[in-house]
């Protein structure tokens, strides 16, 4: 959303990709995802711009995403920078 940019929580895809059947033209698709737990502190999306070690994260260099793969290491440090 445009409101409270920040990575706040972590989730679990529970449904692959398939689809969007709102959308009449076809163009978009989703899945269906868990929250499994909160991070203990938001990670602002400026915190991971800022954060030179994310700057080839999918986050960083395609905003418009929502759900999108995570490496090993982009994990680990965003989990850090959450309090986990």
């Amino acid at each position: 959303s445009n409101e409270g940019k920040a990575i706040v929580g972590i989730v679990e895809v529970c449904k692959g990709y398939r689809l969007d059947p709102t959308d009449a033209s076809g163009t978009f698709g989703m899945v269906d995802i868990r929250a499994l737990r909160p991070l203990p502190r938001p990670v602002p999306l400026e915190e991971v711009k800022a954060e030179k070690r994310l700057a080839s994260m999918a986050l960083v260099t395609n905003s418009r995403l929502s759900v999108q793969p995570v490496t090993a290491a982009d994990w680990a440090l965003v989990c850090k920078m959450g309090g986990l």
